[in-house]
């Protein structure tokens, strides 16, 4: 064994300054046995969640409907699985506020995610579903499970909102309780309820309208695919049939040129196949010049078509946009990392019914009543002596 850098440069084995070992032999006759092994890349993470909340809504028997959001940094997944509780029923999922279908896995659903036009594209992943109680849950020792992701979590943070006629202690689980986040939402009322519903569906709309607009300036600086990307999320996002249809019409603009192109180059070379096998010693005369006339026009039609078939066969999910009324007492759960794949995210409290003022009054007035029949019959007993 030697130093491959000793070798004089005249032999041109410059390359073996890299190599790890290297071996001569003085004789003619040599043998060397050399075994070779593959080791395979270590898997990294493909996605990562910036942070997750939670929101949800408890009834006093322990139903529950949750609300969850996770902001993802996806590099090259296609889905994201997550695991809801035993009884957990999905209602909705949704991704960049565009409704998706999500897909029914062994034991989890798959959300589908947008993938990056280059690099790792952040996205916002909502979904709400549904659950009845689980088989840890009792009226006086509350238990819930959240959802669970296949990749590390950081800034998890579970809002409850629970009934206001219990009182509640000894908070626990895998996530910390924060104590002075505890507070009282009262009932909203109609009014309310429908000014925010208009609130999320005008900033729906006016989400899209940016989307319009950065579509436009990702094709006039010819990023074509960003531009599309945009466009079409504009597309699943409008709430607005006028904005949609606004939508769909420049994106049919913008494409309609380099569609026009590719029809012509189609239709060129299907000519010449056609031409070659009809006469194969012979050259398929070629097309001069771009399109233009009554040639144009009629393959600026069969673009639009195809355009208005595809943005039609594209069915959007019809999925259920619940606005959930939040009311009751607050209850803020957090943590900050939790590295283990499919960890189980869980609270738990104690619960105890509160004795409502109208029962205590019957109570007190059962209890004075008893006393008033007790003294009359005591004074009624030497009346009788």
């Amino acid at each position: 064994m030697f130093n491959p850098r000793s070798i004089p440069p005249e032999f041109g084995v410059s390359g073996l300054s890299g190599a790890v070992l290297c071996f001569r032999s003085v004789g003619k006759d040599c043998t060397m046995n050399v075994e070779i092994s593959r080791h395979k890349t270590a898997d990294v993470l493909k996605a990562a969640v910036e942070s997750v909340s939670i929101k949800s809504l408890l009834s006093q028997s322990g139903q529950m409907i949750c609300e969850v959001s996770a902001v993802i940094n996806n590099d090259s997944r296609t889905f994201l699985p997550v695991k809801l509780p035993e009884t957990g029923v999905l209602w909705a999922a949704f991704v960049d506020s565009a409704p998706v279908d999500a897909v029914a896995g062994k034991d989890s659903i798959m959300i589908p995610l947008h993938q990056g036009i280059s690099g790792a594209s952040r996205q916002t992943v909502n979904f709400i579903y549904s659950c009845v109680p689980g088989k840890k849950w009792s009226q006086d020792l509350q238990t819930y499970a959240g959802p669970q992701f296949d990749i590390p979590l950081r800034n998890v943070t579970w809002d409850l909102f629970l009934p206001e006629n219990i009182s509640y202690s000894r908070f626990g689980g895998t996530l910390a309780w924060k104590d002075e986040f505890i507070s009282s939402f009262n009932p909203e009322s109609l009014q309310k309820y429908d000014a925010e519903n208009d609130q999320r569906i005008k900033s729906e709309k006016g989400r899209a309208q940016e989307l319009l607009s950065l579509g436009s300036q990702y094709y006039n600086s010819g990023n074509k695919d960003k531009a599309i990307q945009a466009f079409q999320s504009a597309i699943d996002i409008s709430g607005d049939k006028a904005l949609r249809s606004d939508i769909q019409g420049q994106l049919m603009q913008n494409t309609r040129g380099e569609n026009v192109k590719n029809i012509a180059k189609r239709r060129d070379a299907v000519a010449q196949n056609r031409y070659a096998a009809a006469e194969p010693q012979a050259k398929a005369p070629s097309e001069n010049g771009e399109p233009a006339g009554d040639e144009l026009k009629s393959l600026q039609d069969i673009s639009d078509r195809i355009f208005l078939q595809q943005q039609a066969a594209a069915a959007m999910p019809q999925v259920i946009r619940a606005d959930i009324p939040w009311q009751g007492k607050k209850v803020t759960f957090e943590r900050a990392l939790e590295i283990q794949n499919n960890a189980p995210l869980e609270v738990n409290f104690n619960a105890e019914e509160k004795l409502k003022a109208s029962s205590f009054a019957g109570y007190i007035g059962f209890i004075l009543m008893l006393i008033a029949f007790s003294t009359i019959f005591m004074l009624l007993i030497p009346a009788r002596k």
